[in-house]
C-alpha cells in the first residue's frame, strides 16, 4: 500500500509501478506498445492506454513488458473505479510474481487497500475500530505537521513545534543539526529532511537548494513541506514563494510548478499526482506530472464544506485523506477518471475524530497512510498516535 503525510503536509512519497528498474530483453514491439500506454495514460486518455496494455498481454504473454502492462491494467482499473477487476489483477499478479520482483511489493499494497475500501461500509464510520498508541522515544509532541511511512512501515513524525523528527525504527544516521521544519522518503527509501541549514537526504550533510524568487536566485531555507516523486523530483512548498516548486533528480536548482495560488502543503500519490493543500486551508488541487490542473477537492465537495484543512495524506490507490480540524473529521475521498477527457473526487467516506474519552484528540494536527491501510492522526501536544483501522 502507500502512505502519506504531510504538514498541513502531507506528502507520500510513493514507489509506483513507472519507478521500477528498466527492463532487460524487450522486443522491439512489446516496448513500443508500452510506451504507447504510458503516453495514453499521461495524456489521461485511459481507454486508449487499456487497449495497447491489453493488445500487449494478448500478443506478447512472455515479454518482459507483459508484468508491467498487467500491473498499470489494475492501477487504471482502481483509478475508473473497477475496483474488483483491478483487485483481481493485484491477486493474480502476486501469485505469478517470483519473489523479489521490484513489482511484488507495490501491487501488495494497491490490493490491501483495494481490499479495505470494496468492505468499507456504506455508512460512517470509514475505519471500524481505533487505537491510540505512543511512538517509541517519543514522550510528547509539540506541534506535529507530518506523518508518513516508508515501503517497510517505519513511522516518521515531523515536529514542527520542536523542530525535530522521530523515527520509529531509525534506519538512517540522524540528521545534522535542529530545527527541522519538513521532511519526506524519497522513493528509494532514504530520509530527506530540510532545515534552515539546507536540505540533508540520508544524514549527509546539508545542502542548499536554490529557486528563482522575485528575479533572483535564492537559496531554500523556509521549505514547510516536501515530497518526492517515483523518478525522484522533489516538489517543494517554501514560505518565501507563493506557488509550488519542482527541483529535477539529482540537481538541486528548483523552478515554479503546477497551478498557481499560494500552498501550505503537498503529496504525491500514485501515477504522480500531486495534491496541493492551498494556504487558505479550504481546498485541494490536484495536478497531473505536467503540472497541470486536473481536479480539485472544497470548498464544498459531496456535501462537506471544508473549513480548516490542516493535513492531507495519500495512498497508493489514489485515495485522498483530508484532515479538518474545525469539522473534526477526516473525509477520505479517491481520484476517479470517469468522462473521455475528465477526472473528478469521489468522496469514499469518513471518520470522527474523537474529542472526548479515553481517545480524545483535542488538537488534530497531521495524517498520514500506513502500509496496511490503517490511518494514523497526531495532534499538538499530545503525547500519542491514533490509528484508525
Amino acid at each position: 500500500m502507500c502512505s502519506g503525510f504531510g504538514r498541513v503536509a502531507a506528502v507520500t512519497v510513493l514507489v509506483s509501478v513507472s519507478a521500477a528498474p528498466a527492463l532487460r530483453g524487450q522486443s522491439p514491439v512489446s516496448a513500443a506498445l508500452f510506451d504507447q500506454a504510458r503516453q495514453a495514460e499521461s495524456d489521461h486518455r485511459y481507454g486508449a492506454a487499456t487497449e495497447r496494455l491489453y493488445q500487449l498481454v494478448i500478443e506478447h504473454p512472455r515479454s518482459p513488458e507483459a508484468w508491467q502492462a498487467r500491473a498499470r491494467l489494475a492501477w487504471i482499473r482502481a483509478l475508473t473505479g473497477d475496483l474488483s477487476a483491478a483487485l483481481l489483477q493485484c491477486q493474480a499478479l502476486r501469485n505469478e510474481l517470483p519473489d523479489g520482483h521490484p513489482l511484488r511489493q507495490p501491487v501488495f499494497e494497491l490490493a490491501t487497500i483495494l481490499a479495505r475500501r470494496m468492505r468499507a461500509p456504506l455508512r460512517p464510520p470509514y475505519f471500524a475500530d481505533s487505537t491510540a498508541f505512543g511512538l517509541r522515544g517519543l514522550a510528547q509532541t509539540d506541534e506535529p505537521v507530518r506523518l508518513e511511512t516508508d515501503s517497510a512501515g517505519n513511522l516518521l513524525l515531523v515536529d514542527a513545534g520542536s523542530g525535530r523528527i522521530a523515527l520509529e525504527r531509525p534506519v538512517v544516521p540522524a540528521p545534522v543539526g535542529t530545527e527541522i521544519e519538513a521532511a519526506a522518503f524519497m522513493a528509494d527509501g532514504r530520509l530527506a529532511v530540510a532545515g534552515k541549514t539546507g536540505i540533508s537526504i540520508a544524514g549527509a550533510p546539508p545542502a542548499w537548494w536554490s529557486a528563482t524568487l522575485g528575479g533572483k536566485a535564492r537559496q531554500l531555507k523556509k521549505i514547510r513541506s516536501m515530497a518526492f516523486t517515483a523518478g525522484g523530483d522533489l516538489i517543494a512548498v517554501d514560505r518565501d514563494y507563493a506557488g509550488v516548486l519542482r527541483c529535477k533528480a539529482g540537481g538541486t536548482a528548483c523552478a515554479p510548478w503546477g497551478p498557481a495560488g499560494k500552498a501550505r502543503a503537498v503529496a504525491v500519490g500514485a501515477s504522480d499526482f500531486v495534491f496541493i493543500l492551498d494556504d487558505r486551508q479550504q481546498s485541494v488541487r490536484v495536478a497531473d506530472s505536467t503540472g497541470r490542473q486536473v481536479a480539485v477537492v472544497g470548498p464544498i465537495t459531496g456535501g462537506v464544506t471544508f473549513r480548516e484543512i490542516v493535513d492531507i495524506a495519500v495512498d497508493r490507490a489514489f485515495g485522498l485523506y483530508v484532515l479538518d480540524k474545525q469539522n473534526r473529521r477526516l473525509d477520505i475521498l479517491t481520484l476517479r477518471a470517469g468522462a473521455p477527457d475528465g477526472l473528478s473526487v469521489v468522496p469514499a467516506g469518513f471518520v470522527i475524530i474523537p474529542s472526548e474519552g479515553a481517545l480524545a484528540l483535542k488538537n488534530p494536527s497531521a495524517v498520514g497512510v500506513m502500509p496496511d491501510g490503517s490511518v494514523v492522526v497526531g495532534g499538538r501536544s499530545a503525547a500519542r498516535l491514533l490509528r484508525f483501522q
